[in-house]
């Protein structure tokens, strides 16, 4: 599971508190974990997790003070709030039954199922910022940030470690395929133009980097600039973005329309959206036991209409195009964090 997607929308939020509390399942859990990379691993062995009774549970149950302290850490849902060993702000989480993970602006948690830990201590400058969290079994994490990979992984037979690797790039997102347990990534190039990269890990240790050749200059004259992901499987990726139809779209709202981009495992197609819209975030059911589907979050330009944005679920076809919307949501545009 992975909502590293929502980020933007939700987790801006919990940064602001990141010092004091995060949020984790109240219910027990016996299975634990620890990197144990004593050269790149801090770890946190003081965080105390408070205990939290549940209302109508135990001799003290109906007492004012109790069931207070029991609706200002938990959640009517079972959440609850719990410290952190870190004050810098969150921006993305993963988890795999109770292994969950967190990244922020200077580093790695990671909960055990009793506390979080800060488990590495990034190098990026702190004025970068992880953009995605991914894991798709025990011991074996892949973290997205600009200009840089971080891996966390067994080799051979050694145990789980940290490893960095160089990106030289800017990330608008990224996609984990378990399948493959590759590591997608739509980066921003110093020229301003897109382009998607695949991780994949190489023999000792290190990666293999495979460029997959987005359209980035259409026929029809623009440009293409790609900043979602989301896949099915190696042969089945979709990045979504816009076109701009002139050197600048920022003062033409008719030149700009959104884009999707689709990968069969060969070369891509692109269907073009709405006019002066930009998909900015895009995800997909598994599709496993009902047909694929795609949401995507298409907002307007600022200087078009700076309050409208849309949520969109359209089916997808046994040839991977797009058909109409099932579910189409307007919304209000929510701050963006970042440009």
């Amino acid at each position: 599971m992975n909502v590293g997607r929502l980020r933007r929308a939700v987790l801006p939020a919990l940064g602001v508190f990141a010092a004091l509390v995060a949020p984790a399942a109240c219910a027990e859990n016996n299975e634990t974990s620890n990197p144990n990379d004593t050269d790149n691993v801090q770890t946190d062995q003081d965080a105390a997790v408070p205990t939290t009774p549940e209302a109508g549970n135990g001799a003290d149950a109906g007492q004012p003070e109790q069931e207070a302290s029991s609706r200002e850490t938990c959640s009517a849902g079972g959440f609850c709030t719990t410290p952190l060993p870190a004050t810098f702000p969150l921006l993305a989480v993963t988890a795999l039954d109770a292994d969950a993970w967190a990244v922020g602006t200077q580093g790695v948690l990671r909960w055990d199922g009793t506390a979080w830990n800060h488990v590495h201590a990034t190098t990026i400058d702190p004025s970068g910022a992880h953009d995605g969290v991914w894991t798709a079994k025990a011991d074996d994490l892949w973290v997205a940030a600009d200009r840089k990979v971080i891996r966390y992984s067994k080799q051979g037979g050694a145990a789980a470690g940290f490893r960095e690797f160089a990106n030289d790039f800017a990330v608008n997102a990224s996609w984990l395929d378990p399948s493959a347990n590759a590591l997608w990534e739509v980066i921003r190039q110093d020229d301003g133009q897109s382009a998607v990269r695949r991780f994949v890990d190489a023999p000792e240790g290190g990666l293999t980097v495979q460029d997959l050749g987005i359209p980035v200059w259409p026929a029809e004259g623009g440009s293409y600039h790609w900043s979602s992901i989301w896949g099915f499987g190696p042969s089945d990726v979709y990045v979504g973005g816009e076109r701009c139809m002139v050197n600048d779209c920022t003062w033409a709202s008719w030149a700009l329309r959104g884009a999707m981009a689709h990968y069969d495992g060969t070369s891509w197609s692109v269907t073009l959206l709405d006019e002066g819209q930009s998909v900015m975030a895009t995800f997909g059911t598994p599709g496993q036991a009902e047909p694929k589907r795609l949401w995507f979050w298409v907002g307007y330009r600022t200087l078009y209409n700076s309050s409208m944005t849309t949520i969109r679920l359209v089916p997808i076809a046994s040839d991977g195009s797009l058909g109409d919307p099932i579910v189409t949501k307007d919304m209000p545009m929510p701050p963006r964090n970042r440009p």
